[in-house]
């Protein structure tokens, strides 16, 4: 449970009952309490009520909280109140989520693909269709009468959508897309040309982006792949955009920075600002077998040398195909990085590990690995929730995985069976490639169902 901080209050008291009017006489005292705070032991579905109260240096306590009560609820059961079952499938062929945020009003936003185009749908906060959104809370978008994806979305500081992709111009010519909508599901027309910017697109070159950040100043980071010519192999590839949908020359002096081998197909995943304003890049650098690769870039665009080995961060898993997907920032400064890897026995692992600021493995926590001999485990989605848990989510064979783990990487058993929660469509192929966690804590996955041939969000309590 949560509450606003008092004024004053060096610490909390915490009082509780199982029937209403709950006060300091009655109620039963929990003493010197922060929020948040987790009231363990309870019996789901009862209803419990509580009042707070501030403690000063000098032990003055003050007058009780307004009450408020509390039901708890299966953690890591799929919520009821989001239409009905916790589910929301948006049927069509090749339609399929990446990415999900949330509106200040609790409303949710998905990017994707249907059919051929780029796709953003929107839900009211109980899973219906938010009809004031595009037409019946969906906008398509095609790119240049190929196949397109939105492949990350987030608001930016005004309220807009930003969603970055990529668009199919050509027989192997792809190039990378970031398009700005305002809430009613429009073009922004003054965001780069009639509200599109496009990166790359000469022929026979793939171009894409598949991650999005801001700083604080507004600026917009899309990071991804880039190849220069045909001749070129594909290189990862971070840009900065000004709020007008142009590439702010100011960041290495071209509004963009790439990395990686000569030869070799080299990939950003995901991106992030952290507090100094320095920008973090996740995915994969070639070399013979392809690494896991994390590097920071200063604000400029010129790569920070203090961080591990001249700005970059990188892990062998000792075979082939390793992959940074996703990167979480916690309190501390220190990165949390998920990705898979090829095993041991052939399949795709997942891992998730912990950085000091420096980009220095952190000893204090214990690395997570999720393999199988018989079936690939793809981890796509690594988050924080209120209480600074590790979540991650992604495909388990043919299902979903959700698990959650301590803030030292220990599995929490506490969350739904063991420690794990599983999601079967009908027997076919589903996954998960994105989430977030929502204004109430609650637990929000898109990814797809049928083997992509249908959208799928999830929410879970």
């Amino acid at each position: 449970m949560f509450w606003d901080a008092v004024v004053g209050a060096h610490s909390y008291n915490l009082y509780w009952s199982n029937t209403s009017g709950v006060t300091k006489t009655n109620g039963t005292k929990i003493a010197d309490v922060t929020s948040p705070y987790i009231h363990n032991n309870l019996v789901n579905g009862r209803a419990y009520y509580y009042v707070v109260t501030g403690v000063a240096v000098d032990n003055r306590e003050s007058r009780e909280s307004a009450e408020f009560v509390v039901v708890p609820q299966a953690v890591g059961a799929l919520d009821e109140s989001f239409n009905a079952d916790g589910v929301v499938i948006y049927n069509g062929l090749s339609a399929w989520g990446t990415d999900v945020t949330e509106s200040a009003s609790g409303n949710l936003y998905v990017s994707g693909s249907i059919g051929l185009d780029l796709a953003l749908l929107a839900f009211a906060e109980n899973g219906e269709p938010l009809h004031t959104f595009g037409s019946d809370g969906v906008v398509r978008k095609d790119i240049a009468g190929s196949f397109d994806d939105g492949r990350a979305l987030i608001f930016d500081q005004s309220g807009r959508l930003l969603v970055a992709g990529y668009g199919l111009i050509a027989t192997k010519t792809s190039t990378a897309v970031l398009l700005r909508y305002d809430d009613s599901g429009h073009l922004d027309t003054s965001f780069g040309i009639s509200g599109l910017a496009t990166f790359g697109a000469s022929s026979y070159t793939y171009n894409g982006w598949e991650g999005l950040a801001l700083d604080s100043a507004g600026r917009i980071f899309a990071g991804g792949y880039y190849s220069q010519s045909e001749l070129t192999s594909r290189e990862g590839t971070i840009a900065c955009y000004n709020d007008d949908g142009w590439l702010d020359l100011s960041f290495d002096g071209t509004g963009f920075v790439t990395y990686g081998e000569d030869n070799k197909h080299d990939y950003c995943q995901a991106v992030a600002v952290n507090s100094s304003g320095q920008v973090l890049a996740c995915g994969t650098v070639g070399k013979e077998t392809q690494d896991v690769a994390l590097l920071r870039y200063e604000a400029s665009g010129v790569i920070d040398e203090t961080f591990d080995v001249a700005g970059l961060f990188s892990y062998d898993f000792g075979h082939r195909n390793d992959l940074g997907r996703a990167l979480v920032l916690d309190n501390s400064g220190r990165i949390l990085l998920l990705g898979f890897y090829r095993g041991s026995y052939g399949k795709m692992d997942t891992f998730v590990m912990r950085l000091l600021n420096d980009g220095v493995a952190d000893p204090a926590f214990s690395v997570i690995s999720l393999a199988s001999s018989t079936f690939d485990i793809e981890g796509d989605f690594l988050a924080l929730d209120k209480a600074g848990k590790i979540l991650v989510a992604g495909r388990y064979g043919n299902d979903i995985f959700l698990r959650r783990y301590d803030s030292n990487g220990q599995l929490d058993t506490l969350f739904g069976d063991n420690g794990q929660v599983l999601f079967d469509h009908n027997l076919g192929i589903d996954s998960c490639i994105g989430g977030l966690v929502d204004h109430q804590g609650r637990i929000v996955l898109v990814g797809s169902v049928n083997a992509g041939n249908g959208l799928l969000l999830l929410r879970y309590k």
